[in-house]
């Protein structure tokens, strides 16, 4: 919907510069291209750029409650704003507008902090109350959805959606080489990091508090938590809540699209649409070369609901002008191919006049979608040579780069879960670097990280893969590049699986989504429940996803630009110039290339 950004000044006496504000806005109009507002107070500011989605005319922010003395700006929607607005009325109070931002202020004065968990949505807001000591209060939703990077220098709090505003400030930017080393192995940047030193990416479910000066973040909601946190029906079932969902998601001012693959996911949302809309634009893309498309199967169903379909397609010789737009764009790289599909159909939906899209992001993850949740004879294996961990480089060098990944795979669970949510080959990307002090950083940080839900080598637990996907994959490699790439085309992108009720719902009854399923024969839960409503041709078809056949098209390294990188020294010339025609090495080599071109712009 919008785009926030914001700086708190710890000396009380230095009053924030609206011009730096100004500036700071000004690197997110396409998240915001219908309107701009701020607010300054003392040593506080708050800017916003908006996408009208809801309420165009008079919702404009900041907003300010009639005592003058509590504001917001909020960057998202609220879909159950309607409901939340109702109980509001009923208990006396009185609107001057009728979208969500406003009920999230009534919300807080009414509530105070545990408003948040009465709302339903994704969401960055920033509260100042001044009714006591001066409060400053920044919320992130409770998947990660929407973005929100905050950064500690100079005795200020700076905080903004796109991390291209700290630029406009007086903070001391640079690349961070610990942020590049992992981002070379998962393709993202992991838990609260970014592409810069000192800038940090708020968690999911967390919030930043300024009270009496003092700085503090909270942990306000855990995926994790066998509760119900918020108002819940106790005999409202699974489907209920999804189909609530969806049709929530569906709550806009403006046109409608769906990105539609062959997949389960979009094939329910758009099932679950057709109840209540008459048509629909569904957009998928195909790649040249791809043995597995999309569009044939997602344009059949399309049909089948009588829907509007439109399929773009993606040729080798267009994707290096693809990436140098897309890199230019983006705040921070990413080495995930399945952004470019995204980047695409939100660009032809607002060429077509379309503000917001659905997409099925997040069933995966929530449902058991992914092969890495099932066992299988080579997931037994993993860990099974912890003992050799001591000397894993010098062991690896020994085996052809086939092979070398999964060796490491056999020396950690936590290593094959790096490479298996990336598809990275590890050993590629641990042997082209040249000092053995960044390779230890890589493995040490996966066992740190990962190690805090993966307690044991020995021991099999599935769960634990789902429960890593939803703290670590889904948020930093799905939804920030998600929502980064569609606001770049001023689209916002809405998942109507990542409703929180669905995960409180999941854990509190305990349910194994992972339960009589396999790899070929995933979500089963989902599959049972539409197994009666969808045509049988779209659980017969296998998982293809979003990707770029990158081993296809045999990425080559850019080694111009690989020679300009300011981190090209951390690596061994003789293995990555050496291999420039191993095929193998394409998805190192599409990951560094990524890199560059971003870094060219930035």
């Amino acid at each position: 919907m919008c785009g926030i950004c914001g700086i708190y000044n710890f000396n009380k006496d230095q009053f924030v510069d609206l011009n730096i504000l100004k500036n700071m806005n000004g690197e997110m109009v396409s998240r915001g291209p219908d309107s701009d507002g701020y607010y300054v107070h003392k040593n506080f500011g708050m800017a916003m750029r908006r996408l009208s989605i809801i309420d165009a005319k008079t919702s404009s922010q900041p907003i300010t409650n009639s005592g003058g003395n509590i504001s917001i700006i909020f960057n998202g929607e609220i879909y159950n704003y309607i409901e939340l607005r109702d109980v509001l009325i009923d208990s006396g109070e009185q609107f001057k507008t009728s979208g969500d931002a406003e009920v999230i202020l009534k919300l807080y004065e009414k509530h105070g902090e545990n408003f948040i968990k009465y709302l339903n949505g994704m969401f960055s807001i920033c509260l100042i109350d001044k009714r006591n000591e001066l409060k400053i209060l920044l919320y992130r939703d409770r998947y990660g959805i929407k973005p929100l990077y905050y950064s500690l220098q100079n005795n200020q709090l700076i905080f903004a959606s796109n991390l291209n505003c700290f630029k406009k400030t007086n903070q001391d930017i640079q690349k961070s080489h610990e942020s590049f080393l992992l981002y070379l192995s998962l393709n993202y940047f992991p838990d609260d990091r970014t592409v810069y030193k000192n800038i940090f990416s708020l968690r999911p479910g967390h919030l930043i508090k300024v009270n009496e000066n003092k700085f503090s973040t909270v942990q306000y909601f855990s995926l994790n938590k066998n509760i119900r946190n918020s108002p819940v029906n106790e005999t409202e079932e699974l489907s209920d809540i999804l189909k609530n969902s969806i049709k929530i998601n569906l709550r806009s001012d403006v046109k409608i699209g769906l990105m539609l693959s062959s997949g389960i996911d979009s094939s329910i949302i758009a099932y679950e649409i057709k109840n209540i809309l008459n048509n629909l634009n569904c957009y998928s893309v195909d790649f040249e070369g791809k043995e597995q498309n999309e569009s044939v199967m997602a344009k059949k169903f399309a049909n089948f609901l009588d829907f509007s379909h439109e399929t773009l397609i993606v040729s080798k010789n267009k994707l290096d002008k693809i990436t140098e737009d897309l890199f230019m764009g983006l705040d921070e790289p990413c080495g995930d191919t399945a952004i470019i599909p995204s980047y695409l159909i939100s660009q032809k939906a607002r060429l077509n006049g379309t503000k917001v899209l659905l997409s099925g992001a997040g069933g995966d993850e929530l449902f058991g979608g992914y092969s890495r949740h099932y066992n299988n004879l080579k997931s037994k294996m993993y860990g099974s040579l912890f003992f050799f961990k001591f000397a894993n480089c010098s062991l690896s060098k020994l085996l052809p780069y086939k092979y070398q990944n999964y060796f490491y795979k056999m020396l950690s669970k936590k290593y094959a879960y790096a490479s298996n949510t990336s598809g990275q080959n590890l050993g590629i990307v641990l042997n082209s670097l040249n000092d053995k002090k960044h390779r230890d950083f890589i493995l040490d940080y996966f066992e740190k990280i990962f190690g805090e839900i993966i307690k044991s080598e020995i021991c099999e637990n599935r769960g634990d893969i789902m429960a890593l996907d939803l703290k670590y994959y889904l948020p930093g490699n799905i939804l920030l590049p998600f929502d980064k790439v569609t606001m770049l085309n001023g689209v916002e992108g809405r998942v109507p699986f990542l409703d929180h009720r669905i995960i409180q719902e999941i854990n509190f009854k305990k349910l194994n989504m992972t339960k009589n399923g396999t790899a070929k024969k995933n979500k089963v839960f989902l599959r049972n429940l539409y197994s009666e409503k969808l045509p049988e041709y779209i659980f017969k078809s296998s998982k293809k996803g979003f990707n770029i056949p990158i081993d296809q098209w045999n990425e080559k390294l850019n080694v111009n630009l690989f020679n300009k990188n300011c981190f090209s020294n951390s690596f061994s010339k003789d293995v990555v110039i050496g291999n420039m025609d191993n095929f193998e090495f394409s998805s190192f080599f599409y990951n560094l290339n990524s890199y560059c071109k971003w870094e060219k712009y930035h």
